[in-house]
């Protein structure tokens, strides 16, 4: 009943939740980031699956999954912002909330909370390219008013400096 209690509550957070075991094998994973998993990785997991196994076919992907979850697996809690995706094309950005899963002082395996920030840094990437164009306008605007390239105005033939 427990489990059915868990399962429940890990599926109505809307975030992505999983847990490994110390050799890298889900030992737990709500709807939400298995979806997640198989939409990224075209994978379908299920608890003893290998996270690594699974996305052998990157492994440039593989390995940063591997170093973000061997700190938690070492002792460390911790959340870090990250792309991952299959291709450039398909990169999303999430923030991922590790944590190692202890029985007493041993660390049997390692938890993360996965909530998918796309959106926000994608609007925050282009919010500072808005305000360095404004920037760069700002420092024409005034360079123009303090003399650094102050048009000349032409009246009647001849020409004053505004």
């Amino acid at each position: 009943m427990s489990a059915v209690i868990l399962r429940g509550i890990a599926n109505v957070s809307g975030d992505m939740i999983a847990a490994i075991d110390s050799d890298f094998h889900f030992t737990f994973f709500n709807d939400s980031y298995r979806q997640e998993y198989q939409q990224l990785w075209s994978l379908e997991i299920q608890i003893g699956t290998s996270l690594l196994d699974g996305m052998s076919g990157w492994p440039e992907e593989r390995d940063k999954a591997r170093a973000v979850w061997q700190r938690a697996l070492n002792g460390e809690a911790y959340t870090i912002t990250m792309e991952f995706g299959p291709s450039p094309a398909e990169m999303r950005y999430y923030a991922l909330r590790f944590a190692p899963i202890r029985d007493g002082e041993t660390i049997v395996g390692a938890a993360h909370i996965i909530s998918d920030v796309t959106a926000q840094v994608r609007a925050e990437n282009h919010r500072e390219l808005l305000i360095r164009e404004l920037n760069h306008r700002v420092k024409n605007t005034l360079a123009m008013v303090h003399g650094n390239g102050t048009p000349d105005i032409h009246w009647q033939g001849t020409s004053r400096r505004a």
